[in-house]
């Protein structure tokens, strides 16, 4: 989370992105899911989903130089 929160501060970086980016990993944090926990499996696995989406495409979609400057790890 530390990683996008400051990507999405880069200015270098455009704002769609910021916004995939945000979006995606607010869902992860959001208690508004569109498949509710209370599904066994599914329930999870939409959060999952979109986090994971998110990371990809932080991580794919960025110059390397950006991702290793914001890395605190």
């Amino acid at each position: 989370f530390a990683l996008a929160v400051r990507v999405m501060m880069d200015k270098r970086v455009l704002k769609k992105d910021k916004i995939i980016i945000g979006a995606s990993l607010g869902y992860f944090l959001s208690p508004i899911d569109i498949i509710p926990d209370k599904v066994p499996i599914l329930g999870a696995m939409d959060d999952l989903a979109l986090f994971v989406f998110g990371v990809n495409h932080l991580i794919n979609r960025h110059p390397l130089p950006i991702i290793v400057e914001h890395w605190s790890g």
